[in-house]
């Protein structure tokens, strides 16, 4: 949980416990996002599909997106 190392450009979508411990809105959940920056602690800003601002998050919160397009 949250040892991932995210890099810009890589493809996200919300974590397992990000879902259970309600951090996202319903609509968001089976979102993908991009990571636009990742700060010293690898905490990234992601820039969801549909949405205009980025926002920054616990890494444990978001894990890569390996699901096939």
């Amino acid at each position: 949980m949250g040892k991932l190392k995210f890099k810009v450009g890589q493809k996200v979508r919300p974590s397992r416990y990000g879902i259970a411990r309600n951090i996202y809105q319903r609509t968001r959940v089976k979102q993908t996002g991009v990571v636009v920056r990742v700060d010293a602690y690898n905490c990234p800003t992601v820039l969801w599909e549909g949405r205009k601002t980025p926002i920054s998050y616990h890494p444990a919160f978001v894990s890569i997106d390996r699901r096939q397009p």
